[in-house]
């Protein structure tokens, strides 16, 4: 009897996992939908008020529209278009580009880059590039030193296994400010972490101008208390990595 193979995952499968997703149950487990107040909470704090954010890889748009409501113009950049098809937002086209040629002042990859094949992660880039204006912000969340076998499923009719959300790469801390450094991005802010909407939402309720600082005191609390928890807990409470950053390159 022959052994499971690994799943080769082309574009064409990539896009055919997400649109099926999107037809079951399991879109509503989105990452937005845990914790997209509190990547909000990040973009309000490293992005002008009211500017122009694309949400890149922005699934079902509950990303966007949260950050709509907080006053920021919104697009969505999603190469899987069955994931928009009943969303009530902007969106671009998946080959990337800006209406009337104007950029944005900042750009979310929320639990994305761990996604991106191999072969697409320079032309990824290069739309980033063209959405993102020169000095733009870029703000990024990944798993965070995630072991990507404890995520493995296996499929008995083609008799291969995979991992169940896709995931292709793991990040660290250290791994990520190099990825990103070799792609024209300069690191402002960083933290291990962990972003859950039921943190972020009481200090949403304390009001813009109060907000974003105290959801940052919040992830530096995380940061020093995470060390002094026993082994399963402080991998939790460093689930996910943060990194915020300024395109530097033209």
């Amino acid at each position: 009897m022959s052994e499971p193979r690994a799943l080769e995952w082309t574009p064409d499968r990539v896009r055919a996992f997400w649109n099926g997703v999107q037809k079951t149950p399991l879109r509503h487990r989105s990452f937005s939908r845990d914790a997209g107040h509190a990547v909000a909470l990040l973009v309000r704090r490293h992005v002008r008020a009211g500017g122009r954010i694309v949400d890149f890889g922005g699934g079902d748009g509950t990303l966007a529209r949260i950050l709509a409501a907080d006053g920021y113009a919104t697009a969505v950049h999603e190469p899987a278009v069955e994931r928009l098809a009943d969303a009530d937002v902007d969106r671009l086209s998946p080959a990337g580009g800006p209406a009337g040629g104007d950029r944005f002042d900042g750009l979310v990859l929320s639990e994305v880059l761990e996604h991106v094949l191999d072969a697409e992660m320079d032309e990824t880039f290069d739309a980033i590039r063209r959405l993102l204006a020169p000095g733009g912000i870029v703000v990024v969340t990944v798993p965070n030193d995630e072991r990507l076998e404890d995520g493995l499923v296996y499929c008995p009719v083609s008799d291969t296994y995979f991992h169940r959300w896709q995931h292709v790469r793991a990040f660290t801390a250290e791994s990520l400010d190099v990825f990103m450094a070799h792609r024209g991005f300069r690191r402002l802010a960083g933290a291990e972490t962990l972003l859950d909407d039921r943190i972020a939402r009481p200090c949403a309720r304390l009001g813009p101008a109060v907000a974003p600082a105290a959801m940052a005191a919040v992830l530096a609390m995380v940061g020093i208390l995470a060390p002094l928890a026993p082994r399963p807990v402080r991998r939790r409470l460093r689930r996910n990595l943060v990194w915020i950053g300024r395109r530097t390159a033209a």
